[in-house]
């Protein structure tokens, strides 16, 4: 979760959390980007290209991170999405989500990440190797995932799936 202490970091400006309160988002006027209400500088952050966050306080590696995935899908919600005005409780659900989704092995004095994660945006139908099948009804949608998380000790795979559909 050490990924996610810049969010409450005095350095970056805008900033994503209230001076003096390290938790309370810093909220804007709310507009619609790619689909998405941004009402505070962390879905700023997240979505809008333009934001001066956007590229300076995860590095490309970092937003690669399957935590960081996990973290991004949970803020942005979905289309009928009732936001929260603090940070713990994305944090927290973050956290719990992932340690569902994942398992952990002892490595040394600390811990390292013992199952592999896949993502999966079509199958092929049984027999066929042309012609795959969209797994979203609406392909290309950052809120569009189907994680496939492998325990190969236990021989486990935990599905993780969202098909964004927008608010009619």
């Amino acid at each position: 979760m050490s990924l996610f202490d810049r969010l409450r970091d005095d350095t970056p400006e805008p900033r994503i959390t209230r001076a003096g309160d390290s938790d309370a988002l810093v909220r804007k006027i709310e507009e619609t980007i790619d689909g998405f209400a941004v009402g505070d500088n962390l879905r700023a952050c997240l979505v809008d290209a333009c934001d001066e966050n956007h590229e300076t306080l995860f590095s490309e590696a970092e937003k690669a991170e399957f935590l960081f995935r996990v973290f991004s899908h949970l803020v942005l919600g979905g289309s009928m999405c009732q936001y929260e005005e603090t940070l713990s409780p994305y944090e927290d659900v973050a956290k719990a989500v992932y340690k569902s989704l994942v398992r952990a092995k002892k490595d040394g004095d600390g811990a390292a990440v013992a199952s592999d994660v896949y993502s999966a945006t079509a199958i092929f139908p049984a027999g066929a190797t042309k012609n795959a099948v969209s797994l979203f009804p609406r392909p290309n949608h950052v809120q569009n995932f189907c994680y496939l998380c492998v325990d190969p000790w236990r021989r486990h795979v935990t599905v993780w799936y969202h098909a964004h559909v927008p608010h009619w």
